[in-house]
């Protein structure tokens, strides 16, 4: 009842504000336009700018067990966090040159997702504190374009990654409410939220689309004279790794100025693409 209850309540606030900004601004087309910078009379050269926030508002039904934040048994809890709070810049600075910057946090509760030594959170209960998280960047990379719309390179920490449509999920377009986190397969371990450093190539030809990249793993995991020979971890090394992703486009062609695959279009493409792809890190693994 009460997931319901809230749901009908967003709803009816949405439809609220839907039908009060219709009877205040009749005609006016309130449907979404890229919000850009124009550097030039014809468009080549622009700035564009992208944000989104993602809410959540749960309710969850807690294991046995699960204490609050004074230590006490809490077998339900009401939450609302931030998944997401994002900021991308896009300057095509030149009609070959561009340069794309992406920053925000993730998961910030009351509890959790605070900032490294911040003062003044968490509780005698909790490990970390909510407050002041910590804004890190997600992608800084700059592209030229060596042969417009078939061959681009860019260096920098990207996100041009390999294995499979997912790895490069664009989290603004989620068919599901979110993703299931395993489809970014070296999250977080030698990467950096789904990123690494490196060169990339892209482009397409014809209906193939294709990325591949050369990069260099963080360094992170334990030293390798203290790996049993039965374990399976990460290894410290300062091999490169390499990885694409190839697709097939039978029916609309998608665009790949960014590395974002969409989730869903909505109704507004017919999409059917077949892919392959691979990611190799020598000596990773013991």
């Amino acid at each position: 009842m009460y997931k319901k209850s809230l749901l009908v309540m967003l709803a009816s606030c949405f439809l609220g504000a839907t039908g009060m900004a219709q009877g205040n601004a009749p005609g006016i087309d309130h449907s979404y336009k890229p919000m850009m910078i124009k550097l030039d009379d014809k468009g080549q050269k622009f700035i564009r700018l992208i944000t989104w926030h993602q809410m959540w508002v749960t309710h969850t039904n807690n294991n046995p067990g699960t204490l609050d934040v004074n230590g006490k048994p809490q077998s339900s809890a009401t939450d609302i966090a931030i998944r997401r709070s994002r900021f991308l810049v896009q300057a095509q600075i030149s009609p070959r040159f561009m340069i794309v910057s992406h920053w925000g946090i993730n998961n910030q509760s009351f509890v959790n997702g605070g900032g490294s030594g911040a003062l003044g959170t968490g509780s005698s209960a909790t490990a970390q504190g909510g407050k002041r998280p910590q804004l890190y960047i997600h992608d800084a990379w700059t592209e030229y374009a060596v042969v417009p719309g078939k061959l681009h390179l860019g260096t920098g920490l990207h996100y041009w990654n390999g294995v499979s449509r997912n790895s490069s999920h664009s989290t603004l377009t989620f068919m599901t409410m979110d993703a299931p986190i395993f489809n970014w397969y070296n999250i977080e371990a030698t990467d950096q939220f789904a990123r690494q450093l490196g060169i990339y190539a892209k482009g397409q030809l014809g209906r193939l689309d294709y990325r591949v990249h050369l990069n260099k793993p963080f360094a992170f995991g334990i030293n390798p004279s203290t790996v049993s020979s039965t374990a399976a971890t990460n290894v410290l090394n300062e091999n490169w790794s390499t990885g694409g992703y190839l697709n097939y486009m039978f029916w609309d062609k998608e665009n790949n100025v960014l590395p974002f695959f969409t989730g869903t279009y909505f109704g507004t493409k017919r999409v059917f693409n077949i892919g392959a792809g691979w990611y190799t890190h020598s000596g990773a693994t013991a």
